[in-house]
């Protein structure tokens, strides 16, 4: 391979210069014909060329400009150089974060993952970094608030572009074209410049129209000071699952069996990082304790198996929690299906991390920063409850396409959900309690941002693997989108009306991805008092894939969910004591 990319590399030299984004490509191959011998430093030099050039000439945020210093990071790492590592990565993941938001907010929806996923994963390689250079705490800490969940805090603000001028979006689409031009390397650079001038002044232009749509990066420090404002006493844990990366038995750098890492922020600023071990012993553990957590056959096993748990993830926290009072907790990978407030904090039998702090779960802790703006000024509350779903017994058409739901239910009534109407009416003063036949899909979707959204309905989630014993079969077609395998039930779900089309006539099923387009701009919360509604798939990088996401996209500033199936009986008294609370002033968590 050798010869054939040195002959390459002299090709393009010759027909297009020594400094054209193709040469640089070919150095780069060579390289990494190098990296994988195990010949670091020929290759170290031949990375640095092809940097230099597509830094110069494709500029300093440009992906392959970010492929180059991954490439060199990763070079250092598997040589256990991680101070010389470390300027690289601070480089990479500020250039390819500040590109991300630049990019990702003008492109269709559809696209956004694609792209993430053809960048360079800066995150990943930070972490390595971390597990060489404990240092590196605030970069790793600076990456994840700044990237995790970084697609949901797009669509939250996309969402806002829907409702906005004719000539915002019209801008919007110009910037969209300028970028398509600017990532193709076969444009010229003197053809570059201009367009980046270009587009600067038409950003300028959109931000100033529509300043929301900007997308700033959060600092360690904004956290800390949103940290101390919001919980003084408080503390940000965010974990995140890893690999690390070192020089393999063949010589060349490879990727390590997965480990869990904690990072700490406290509200004077101070950050640190803990390991927590293999990741397969800890996933295993969490497995084992939400099964049991969540089969009423299996309840006796729970304690023992959340205090296993425990054991794992938080004694090594222990002395970080003395003092502590509220706790913002961040998930990553199979953490998300945890139910945190049920581990002990030490012996099975003793108190729970829920009984023992305030504890609040974020996607990241950027979240924190954006609550402390102040939310639209709200006052009304809306309350839906025990929605008629028919008789049981009968069948139903399937959700329109491109959709299917296929034999959901049938759904029995929840008399319950009055009780908690007739309980909660006199505590919230709803402008409107909805029930029965009038409890439709269509009529929630319509909600125009109430300080307090109240559903009690049933909820569904369906496994892309394992559906619901004996009565939810997931459509294959639902297998690839998580977003509409998770949903609220509403008015007419067990009839069996269908249009002269063989259609659904009317849409008794609300799913996660119809949840995002809905008006929650102002809405303080979003309290779901439903079987699993918390439940979804989980992305790396972006958390949990259902309600959740999908309420915080339409503006939700909180939500209250439920990772179980619950009683219908317990639920309403478990809602009479939380609105009992929060009308005290507890506040939500």
């Amino acid at each position: 391979a050798e010869p054939l990319f040195k002959r390459t590399i002299a090709i393009f030299e010759k027909a297009q210069g020594p400094e054209h984004p193709s040469t640089a490509t070919s150095l780069n191959n060579l390289a990494a014909l190098y990296d994988s011998q195990g010949r670091y430093g020929e290759a170290e030099s031949l990375y640095k060329r092809s940097l230099a050039i597509r830094e110069k000439v494709l500029g300093p945020e440009h992906p392959d400009t970010a492929s180059s210093l991954n490439n060199l990071a990763l070079l250092h790492l598997a040589q256990a150089k991680a101070p010389a590592a470390e300027p690289l990565l601070q480089r990479l993941n500020r250039a390819q974060a500040n590109w991300l938001r630049r990019e990702l907010p003008l492109q269709p929806r559809e696209l956004r993952g694609g792209l993430i996923d053809q960048q360079p994963d800066a995150p990943a390689v930070t972490f390595a970094l971390l597990d060489q250079r404990p240092a590196a705490a605030p970069l790793a800490l600076e990456t994840r608030i700044n990237r995790q969940g970084l697609l949901a805090e797009i669509e939250r603000r996309q969402a806002l572009l829907k409702g906005s001028s004719p000539e915002t979006r019209r801008l919007a689409e110009q910037l969209a074209g300028i970028d398509r031009l600017l990532a193709s390397v076969s444009l010229p650079p003197a053809q570059r410049q201009p367009l980046r001038e270009q587009r600067q002044q038409l950003e300028t232009q959109l931000y100033r129209l529509f300043p929301a749509l900007r997308i700033d990066p959060v600092s360690p420090s904004q956290v800390a000071a949103a940290l101390k404002s919001t919980a003084p006493q408080g503390l940000l844990l965010e974990f995140q699952k890893y690999r690390p990366w070192s020089k393999g038995a063949k010589g060349q750098g490879e990727w390590g069996p997965p480990r869990y890492v904690a990072l700490l922020l406290r509200p004077d600023g101070s950050i640190r990082s803990l390991p927590l071990g293999a990741a397969e012993p800890i996933d295993a553990a969490v497995a084992a304790a939400v099964a049991a957590s969540a089969d009423s056959n299996r309840q006796a096993e729970a304690p023992q198996l959340l205090a296993a748990v425990s054991q794992l993830l938080l004694k090594p926290l222990q002395a970080e929690l003395a003092g502590v009072r509220e706790l913002f907790v961040s998930p990553d990978s199979e953490l998300n299906r945890l139910p945190f407030a049920a581990l002990p904090m030490a012996a099975a039998a003793g108190p729970t991390l829920g009984e023992s702090l305030q504890l609040r779960l974020l996607t990241t802790g950027r979240e924190l920063v954006r609550l402390q703006q102040p939310g639209k000024a709200r006052s009304a509350t809306t309350l839906i409850t025990n929605p008629d779903f028919g008789p049981p017994g009968t069948t139903k058409a399937p959700k329109p396409a491109p959709v299917t739901l296929q034999e959901l239910g049938p759904w029995q009534q929840l008399p319950g959900t009055t009780a908690e109407e007739e309980g909660l009416t006199p505590m919230l003063r709803p402008q409107a309690a909805i029930s029965g036949r009038a409890a439709t899909a269509a009529l929630v979707a319509q909600q125009k941002g109430p300080r307090i959204l109240h559903i009690a309905t049933h909820g569904f989630f369906l496994s892309p693997t394992e559906p619901a014993a004996g009565t939810i079969t997931p459509a294959p077609s639902l297998s690839f989108e998580p977003l509409q395998r998770s949903g609220l039930v509403f008015a007419g779900a067990n009839q069996n009306a269908t249009t002269s089309a063989g259609t659904a006539d009317q849409d008794a099923y609300l799913t996660a991805a119809e949840a995002t387009a809905m008006d929650l701009q102002g809405t303080e919360l979003v309290t779901l008092s439903a079987c699993e509604t918390a439940r979804g798939s989980v992305r790396n990088g972006e958390g949990v894939y259902g309600l959740q996401r999908a309420l915080v996209v339409a503006g939700a500033r909180s939500t209250l969910l439920s990772l179980w199936k619950v009683d219908d009986d317990l639920t309403a008294l478990f809602m009479a004591e939380y609105y009992k609370r929060l009308k005290a002033g507890e506040g939500r968590a």
